[in-house]
């Protein structure tokens, strides 16, 4: 099965800022693990552990009201580095070791999960 790229749109009750929502989630028992808020390529975010260096569960706010669970390479300068010189060895190869891999299907699952997680959250 081919394991793409996953965003979910979760909608939330108020226009929380990033700080706001992770402190409504920080301690919730997410299956993808415990979450944490970071500053990322000028964004703020909230990430789990990463499953590699191509797989990480985030949460970005996308709109009023609106935020995205979201397959991700791992928010990490390094990972930038690494997944880089990954890609660059295997070109379009790399794309489909990563597209079929297990860690990426693990991941999508992971995002829908969180998603309907925090939808149950009711926030």
């Amino acid at each position: 099965m081919f394991a793409e790229n996953k965003n979910v749109k979760v909608m939330v009750q108020k226009d929380y800022t990033t700080d706001e929502f992770y402190e409504l989630i920080k301690d919730h028992p997410f299956t993808a693990g415990k979450p944490e808020k970071i500053r990322y390529m000028m964004t703020d975010r909230i990430v789990f552990p990463a499953i590699d260096k191509r797989n990480q569960v985030q949460i970005m706010k996308t709109g009023q009201k609106k935020w995205y669970v979201t397959k991700q390479e791992e928010a990490k300068v390094e990972s930038i580095f690494a997944n880089t010189f990954f890609y660059r060895i295997f070109g379009w190869i790399g794309i489909f070791i990563n597209a079929f891999g297990e860690n990426s299907k693990k991941t999508v699952s992971l995002v829908e999960t969180t998603a309907k997680e925090l939808e149950a959250l009711n926030l």
